[in-house]
Order: C-alpha cells, then structure tokens, then sequence
C-alpha cells in the first residue's frame, strides 16, 4: 500500500512538472544533482547592452567565473551581462566526466551562445582554461555574424606541461583519475572562487589536449580583438603558452599578453582578481566604444 501512494505521488508529480516546463519522465528520473556552487548563471538586468560569454575549463564550474562576472557587472553603467553554463560532464560526479567529449562541450558553448546573441548585438567570449580553447572555435564559427566584437582567454589550455601531456597519455592505460594538488593551490589562496572536481579523468585531459590541437590551428583564422592572460607561474602550462597563441594570431590587430606574478586559477586569486577585471573592462570599453 505504501509503495502504491508512493507511485501515485511521483506521477502525480511528474505530470504537474511536464505541464509546467515540458520535462520527460525519463529527464526527470535521470536529473542529475549539482554540487552546491556549480550551478550555471546568467547576470543581467534590463539596462544591459553588452552579453559576455564565459566558459569554465576542465574540472571546475561555472563559479570560477562569477567573481569576475559580478566585478564587470559593478563597473559599468549600463551593466554588463554574464552568462556562463555548466558543461556537459561537470558540477554532478567525476564519474560523469569521464567519459565526456570535447564536441559535447563545444555544442554547450554554441547553445549558450545562441542564447545570448538573442538578446545582444555586441558579445565578448571569456574563456578560462579548456574554456578559451572554445572561445576560439566559436568566433571561428560564427564570425560571419559579425556579433563576437572580442575574445579574453585567462589561462587558455592550448599547450599543457609535457609531463602532465604525457601523463595523461600513459596513466590512462592503467587507471581513470590523477588526484590534483589541491594543498598547494589552497595556500597559494586559489580557493576564493571554486567548486569542482578533486581529481581529473585522464580520458578527459586526452580531450583537452585535442582540444588545444584544434584551437591553434584556427588561430590564423581569428580577426576580432584578442586580450590573453598567463600566471608566470602557471602549474599546468607551458611557460610560452599564451606567448605562443598570441603569435599564432597572425591576423588579429588588436590584441594584448598580460603575464601575472600568480598560478593557473587566475580567476580566484583575491591578488589578481581585480587587475584582471579592470584589464577586461578596459578592454570591452575600448573596442565597445567607437562602434557606438
């Protein structure tokens, strides 16, 4: 009898839930648990004329990146929105990102896209990490619209440290994860803003790095105004990373390398976090301004 009720309920339950937002009973079933802090944003108000893209990278979440959205957003007069999804894989279980694929994060980047390029004319792409690979395979994508007017990449993922590279490429024969130094990420105080994994699936990491093979044989083919951030002692990439990607852009006229006395997670430092705000906003204003 009780398990009867119990069955009448999440029917009952499933039926006023479709009628409200379309959901299947399978989509409602399989809904996946978010870890508290990773959820997707979107920062807006209705004096907002510029929408900012901005993609986490591999492991974190969307909170990476919400400090930086809510300084943007207090800077400008006319607000600057910030919409940042959640990538397929992330924010639930490690489990889920094992077996994820780079294209299923590369269409989470073009739905999230689509969506703000409804509402605005003028749009910048902030990537973090793997994020800023998509940044660039996205404005390659679209840049006949005319509507992606600049591209900011902190820590962009195109080149990983050759021990990290070739580990992931070896350790993944023999086991699934590699467990990060969170300790030392701690101290060095890169814990302001984040939620994510403790570990990485070697078989994501091995995306990752195809992921950056792609980005950089797009580069040439970039136009809008690029600003690229590196930490000068960033852990996870190659010393000349964001130098080289800056050269790649053979064809970009406006764009700026900015090192930082700081690690990878740029975006959660309480040290950098306000000079890379300022630099952004700087930047989306000078290239946002002789368009008005």
């Amino acid at each position: 009898m009780f398990s009867f009720i119990i069955k009448i309920q999440l029917i009952t339950f499933w039926r006023d839930l479709s009628i409200k937002k379309m959901v299947t009973l399978e989509e409602l079933l399989n809904k996946k648990v978010i870890i508290p802090g990773a959820e997707p944003f979107f920062l807006r108000d209705q004096t907002s004329n510029i929408g900012v893209l901005m993609l986490h990278g591999l492991t974190d979440s969307p909170k990476i990146m919400s400090g930086l959205a809510k300084l943007l957003y207090d800077q400008s007069d006319k607000k600057i929105a910030s919409l940042a999804p959640l990538f397929t894989g992330h924010g639930t279980t490690i489990e889920d990102l094992k077996n994820a694929k780079k294209e299923q994060w590369y269409e989470d980047s073009v739905l999230a896209f689509e969506k703000l390029r409804e509402r605005y004319d003028n749009i910048f792409l902030i990537g973090f990490s793997m994020g800023a690979n998509l940044c660039y395979l996205l404005t390659e994508e679209f840049r006949e619209e005319n509507k992606i007017k600049g591209i900011v990449s902190i820590s962009g993922a195109f080149d990983l440290k050759t021990k990290l590279k070739s580990g992931a490429k070896v350790l993944s024969l023999f086991k699934d994860y590699l467990e990060k130094n969170r300790k030392e990420e701690k101290e060095k105080g890169g814990n302001l803003y984040w939620a994510g994994y403790q570990s990485y699936p070697l078989n994501a990491v091995k995306e990752l790095i195809s992921l950056g093979n792609q980005t950089k044989k797009v580069a040439s083919k970039i136009h809008v105004p690029c600003l690229l951030f590196q930490g000068k002692g960033d852990n996870l990439l190659k010393k000349n990373c964001a130098k080289n990607m800056y050269e790649k852009l053979e064809n970009v006229t406006d764009k700026e390398l900015v090192i930082m006395d700081a690690r990878h997670l740029l975006p959660t430092y309480k040290e950098t976090l306000p000079e890379l705000s300022k630099k952004i906003y700087e930047f989306i204003h000078k290239t946002i301004c002789p368009m008005q």
